[in-house]
């Protein structure tokens, strides 16, 4: 109860009141766009939607029907993310058949040392790195308080 009444003080003692570990941030990435290549060549088009992964916690954009430049501008929030742990981002084509096709791929390790609030490519790392024309854009943005007096 004693943890609780201070923490009410700052959002970064309500952070460690929920389970957070000193450090952490609660995290915004913002999905905004994407170039993606079609899953199937017959099809021409791909449903593509977006899974941003940051430790144990998985959340994913809407499904965008037969388009291969979506715009999504969707917000995703992930309390207590550590900082040290890499964005998986990976955009996949909806199938309600068989498996989801992957898109674009891209382990983001150095997130926090970027500019907040900007948008960033995230090119696919995929078979061929150097090469790649497919991307996601994202924008992140987190806020840490201070300790609590």
């Amino acid at each position: 109860m004693r943890l609780l009444s201070a923490c009410v003080l700052g959002a970064f003692c309500a952070a460690v009141g929920r389970g957070c570990n000193p450090g952490d941030v609660d995290l915004v990435v913002t999905v905004v766009n994407a170039h993606v290549r079609s899953a199937d060549v017959g099809h021409g088009k791909s449903d593509p939607f977006v899974r941003v992964t940051i430790g144990e916690h998985t959340h994913h954009t809407s499904t965008i029907e037969n388009n291969n430049h979506p715009e999504w501008d969707e917000e995703l929030h992930y309390a207590c993310a550590n900082t040290s742990q890499p964005i998986l981002v990976t955009v996949w084509d909806k199938d309600p058949v068989v498996a989801n096709d992957l898109l674009v791929s891209n382990d983001w390790y150095d997130w926090s040392t970027v500019p907040q609030g900007v948008d960033l490519k995230l090119f696919d790392t995929g078979e061929d790195e150097e090469n790649s024309e497919y991307y996601v854009t994202v924008r992140v943005v987190w806020t840490m308080e201070e300790n609590c007096p």
